[in-house]
């Protein structure tokens, strides 16, 4: 079993590099894209997969404001009130599934870095759970990617708030 273990651990490594050849292929295609990516990229918690993402995500559509960006990504809360009665929100989850969950990746990786664990343990300290720490740490992580890439500065972590 060991042997055919090792195989496939490096087919998969073989088609994991081939993915992000084809990731710099299209990159290099893509000169705005590239340059909104490597932005993101220098952003702690985004990686190669995500950045790219947004690079070309936010190249082909003409978002207005960080909150266009998070609606769009369906990370914007929904609210379920009706009359007098005020319903809890949720999430609206329009949009693509696959971005919720790789900015919820990067979120989850980006807790555990010098530069958002404060952030994340605010979240938690009032009293939110961990996946909802994590959606609130996404949201803003994607925000701060936005705002790299609409102002076309390099990120400065100077400017990310730790606290609340």
């Amino acid at each position: 079993m060991k042997t055919e273990a090792r195989q496939l651990v490096d087919h998969i490594d073989q088609v994991i590099d081939h993915v992000e050849l084809l990731i710099q292929d299209t990159l290099e295609q893509l000169p705005a894209a590239r340059e909104a990516a490597e932005r993101i990229a220098q952003i702690p918690g985004f990686g190669v997969l995500t950045s790219t993402w947004l690079g070309h995500r936010f190249t082909r559509l003409p978002y207005t404001s960080g909150d266009a960006v998070v609606a769009a990504a369906g990370l914007d809360p929904r609210p379920d009130d009706s009359g007098q009665k005020q319903g809890p929100r949720k999430l609206s989850k329009r949009g693509p599934a696959e971005e919720r969950r790789l900015l919820f990746n990067c979120a989850r990786s980006a807790a555990q870095t010098p530069l958002w664990r404060p952030y994340y343990d605010a979240q938690r300290t009032k009293g939110l759970s961990s996946t909802a720490a994590t959606v609130v740490l996404a949201r803003k992580m994607l925000r701060v990617a936005f705002a790299v890439y609409k102002h076309r500065q390099p990120f400065n972590p100077l400017l990310v708030g730790g606290g609340a």
